[in-house]
């Protein structure tokens, strides 16, 4: 950093030194005839009440009076021959036929002749041809015109500037025409010099992003380089330079301490220093440094420079938070951090793991050293020894004198010139324990692998490489150990089935293994037998590898088989019984059927009817069963749609009188669910084709059946029709068919009953899914 701010400063000293030079050829310019004075950048005035008010700065002193007040005045003709003789530029008076009548000294240098060669002589003699042809031009044109006429050209190697100015009498008459030619190659020369003193200025400022700036203090005059504009974001002259015009750029408290500084600086001449913020053209905020002090020995000019270190300040800040970043991390580090002097071995710093790691407060441990918590003194000085190191195991002491196993890794790092140890010390007492207790545990596993009664197999994941066998692997296959160990599957043929090796590995690495697959597995002596096998991935020593798990169930394929065809004899008796208690109901409904055309009183016949119904009801149940895939379980919601039609068909209701909804789910339940729900569905039904749509009135029955949230079924039969008689007290009925309805939905279901009235019926059941 020192190196840095002494190249800064010798910077801004060049750079000074370079301003002056070139207001020194500014200066030497101004005082050529004719020769404006260029400017570098944007100068303005800066001066009056504003810019004192603004600094609060008092007015300065100026002195009384002129002293070429008091100089006596000259004769205008001895004026003008004293000009004419001193002068550094060629005079050369010519009558108006271009001869020469006078001509002063610095002529006669320049065409290397007396005055008194040249009197008399005209000047197209005295110039080269082209050259004399154009002063010819010239001097008629100012004869014709009677006006100046200024040209530059190249004369003896020399650019020179003429200029022809005639000369009037008393008379208004042109009597004499003056020509006047300046040596311009100085002031060309002080202008390229300028010129390169400017630009090597600028890319100075450029390089360094430096902007110059400076203000006359007694005539307010104002000057900002255009690096200095190029800061602020704007183009040189976009806007004018002043204290009025920074000021709408710093924040109120830079503001603040700048006038401070600047005022401080004017009244006791020294050099000023600040950070500030300024905010550029497009808003965004940047960090400069502002330096300035007087110059010049009558304390004329304060100037100074504008440096962006938005960077550096940047770069601070992201070192101050890594420094608080490392700190945080030091800090919230578990294992126990030691910085140590690698000549001493004293402890420098610590974390404060190290304090709760060893007993000892913070001061305690930075006036020990290394060595001194060591509980092994023959090995204390290893560390520092063998600074880039990594140490499994040494053993520490605390201060209480507890001696415990530490592991160590330390490197070793130049700060500042000195040699520094970090070393990260853990305390692997818990590591230790967990160690001891998986050689315990891979103990016992050894054990349980090799006494196990089920087959077990390690083998390597990329080509099933037989690692370890137990004995229960040995005595099912007839292999012995050494015939196994280092073999493959393939090797030994003892899968019958054909499969790809790296289809097999990805799904087990899909699906986190292979759990209960029934495989073939040959022996040596090429039986057969039935095994339940499952694969798992198991890492050892970081390397993944399979452990193969089978069962022999040989025998218990085989009793599957016997009971397989048993249940296949008894599913045939069971839809055989089906098929028959079917046949037998029909026969019933038969019966039923004859009995009502041999009744005359129709009273009996609706009874013979109901019964009839309520048969069918329960042939159809077993009708399903019969036909059912399944035994255990009837669709019922097909079967609701065929006793549906059953009933329909019984009462001979036509589709044009009653319009039948349904709204089914596919639920499927068991017997003894299915002939409640078929007695009650079936009476419910009767009730509406028979009461709901007197006469010609028509209607719509509908039936919905669905799962409810709860995991109950809910069957609703509903119709628009006349509905029940207002004075019916279902709990005191006297019909069969609601005491059927009641007592099958509270016994048989175990469900509710829940009827609305008016208008129409609807009679909704709710029981338990059985499962």
């Amino acid at each position: 950093m020192p190196d840095r701010q002494k190249s800064k400063q010798s910077l801004i000293s060049q750079l000074a030194q370079l301003r002056r030079q070139v207001t020194t050829l500014e200066r030497e310019l101004a005082e050529l005839p004719d020769a404006p004075a260029p400017r570098l950048d944007v100068l303005t005035t800066d001066s009056g009440p504003g810019f004192r008010s603004l600094l609060d700065i008092p007015e300065p002193t100026k002195p009384s009076g002129n002293p070429l007040d008091k100089t006596p005045p000259m004769d205008q003709a001895e004026i003008l021959r004293l000009l004419f003789r001193v002068t550094g530029d060629t005079i050369i008076i010519l009558d108006p036929g271009g001869s020469i009548i006078d001509i002063n000294a610095r002529g006669e240098e320049l065409f290397r002749r007396d005055r008194e060669e040249l009197i008399g002589a005209t000047v197209d003699s005295l110039l080269p041809p082209p050259l004399a042809i154009d002063h010819q031009v010239f001097l008629q044109e100012v004869l014709r015109q009677g006006r100046p006429i200024h040209f530059s050209e190249q004369l003896y190697g020399q650019l020179y500037d003429q200029s022809f100015y005639p000369i009037w009498d008393e008379h208004s008459q042109m009597s004499f025409v003056a020509i006047i030619i300046q040596d311009m190659s100085d002031y060309h020369l002080k202008e390229q010099m300028l010129h390169r003193s400017e630009t090597r200025l600028l890319r100075m400022q450029q390089v360094a992003q430096v902007g110059y700036w400076e203000r006359n203090l007694v005539t307010g005059q104002v000057f900002w380089s255009s690096e200095f504009y190029r800061l602020l974001g704007y183009e040189p002259g976009e806007v004018s330079p002043g204290l009025d015009s920074l000021k709408s750029h710093l924040t109120p408290n830079d503001w603040t301490r700048f006038k401070t500084f600047y005022r401080d600086a004017i009244r006791s001449g020294k050099i000023f220093r600040l950070e500030a913020q300024l905010r550029r053209k497009d808003g965004a905020w940047r960090f400069f440094d502002v330096q300035g002090g007087v110059e010049g020995s009558e304390g004329q000019w304060l100037s100074g420079t504008l440096h962006d270190i938005t960077e550096r300040k940047l770069a601070e800040e992201a070192l101050r938070a890594s420094e608080e970043k490392y700190r945080t991390l030091f800090e919230s580090e578990s294992d126990a951090i030691f910085l140590i002097d690698a000549d001493s071995g004293k402890i420098l710093d610590i974390n404060d793991s190290a304090v709760r790691l060893y007993l000892y407060s913070r001061e305690e441990l930075t006036r020990l050293t290394i060595t001194d918590l060591s509980a092994q003194q023959t090995m204390a000085g290893m560390l520092i020894r063998e600074p880039l190191s990594h140490i499994p195991l040494r053993y520490h002491k605390k201060k209480d004198g507890t001696i415990f196993p530490v592991e160590i890794t330390s490197n070793e790092l130049i700060l500042q010139g000195r040699r520094i140890i970090i070393a990260a010390i853990r305390n692997i007492t818990e590591r230790i324990l967990s160690e001891e207790l998986l050689r315990v545990s891979e103990e016992r596993f050894a054990k349980v692998f090799m006494s196990s009664p089920s087959l077990m197999v390690i083998s390597t994941l990329e080509e099933g490489r037989l690692l370890d066998v137990n004995e229960a692997f040995l005595h099912a296959s007839g292999f012995t150990r050494e015939e196994v160990i280092g073999k493959t599957s393939r090797d030994l043929n003892i899968w019958t089935e054909g499969y790809s090796r790296d289809e097999f590995v990805r799904r087990i690495q899909n699906e986190d293994g292979i759990k209960n697959i029934d495989v073939q597995f040959r022996t040596k002596s090429g039986e057969l037998r039935e095994f339940m096998m499952s694969v798992e991935l198991i890492d050892i020593d970081h390397q993944p590898y399979l452990l193969t798990l089978g069962q022999d169930i040989t025998e218990r394929k085989c009793a599957e088989e016997k009971i397989k065809a048993s249940l296949k004899e008894k599913e045939a008796l069971l839809r055989e019984i089906h098929h028959r208690v079917k046949n037998n109901l029909q026969v019933i409904t038969g019966l039923l059927d004859l009995q009502c055309e041999y009744s005359n009183d129709d009273r009996v016949t609706s009874i013979l009817k109901e019964c009839r119904d309520r048969v069918k009801s329960m042939a159809l149940i077993h009708e399903k069963l019969y036909r059912a895939p399944n035994l255990a379980g009837i669709d019922l919601n097909g079967y609701i749609d065929d006793l549906i039609s059953t009933s329909f068909g019984s009462y001979g209701i036509c589709s044009g009188k009653v319009k039948l909804e349904t709204h089914m789910e596919d639920i499927s339940i068991g017997i003894d669910t299915a002939v409640p729900c078929g007695l009650i569905l079936n009476e419910l039904i009767t009730n509406c084709l028979k009461h709901a749509f007197p006469g010609d009135r028509k209607g719509t029955i509908s039936i919905t059946l669905r799962s409810r949230d709860d995991g109950q079924v809910e069957l609703t039969v509903a119709d628009d029709g006349v509905g029940l008689p207002a004075n019916l007290d279902l709990n005191r009925t006297s019909s069969l068919g609601w005491e059927l309805i009641i007592g099958l939905t509270k016994h048989q279901l175990k469900g509710n009953l829940v009827v609305k009235n008016d208008p129409g019926t609807e009679v909704k059941i709710i029981f338990k899914k059985p499962i």
